[in-house]
């Protein structure tokens, strides 16, 4: 059984990392095998990483925090200054993640319309040929 913390928190990242690595490495499997080509799948196998390299600088930031919020004897300016510093790094993770889906979405949408354009040129062009 765990005695400290410590102990605690080395019992419980013996479990999660390797059941990481492997949920990670399963994931640029399953997404290289069902690749059209290798390009494709080189360029899914980045966006795995980053999303892993994101979410652990994510999970760093949050420990740091935590660890500033629950110190017992905090040096005021310093304790402030990291708070404030890590709480806007968060932040800022935060708007990149929804302005990137934003401009994901608004992405599609001017496809899309591309398309729709296209077919009623086409289908106007052939109404008015008859």
């Amino acid at each position: 059984m765990a005695q400290s913390p410590t102990d605690a928190l080395k019992l419980v990242l013996q479990i999660v990392v390797p059941c990481g690595i492997a949920f990670v490495v399963t994931w640029i499997n399953i997404k290289v095998r069902f690749a059209k080509d290798a390009a494709q799948a080189i360029v899914e196998a980045k966006r795995i990483l980053g999303i892993v390299a994101n979410v652990l600088f994510n999970a760093y930031i949050l420990f740091v925090l935590t660890h500033q919020i629950v110190r017992p004897d905090p040096d005021v300016h310093t304790f402030v200054l990291i708070i404030v510093f890590n709480s806007l790094a968060l932040l800022c993770n935060l708007l990149t993640w929804t302005l990137h889906r934003i401009l994901n979405v608004i992405t599609v949408q001017a496809e899309n319309m591309g398309q729709l354009i296209k077919l009623v040129r086409t289908l106007s062009d052939d109404a008015n040929s008859n």
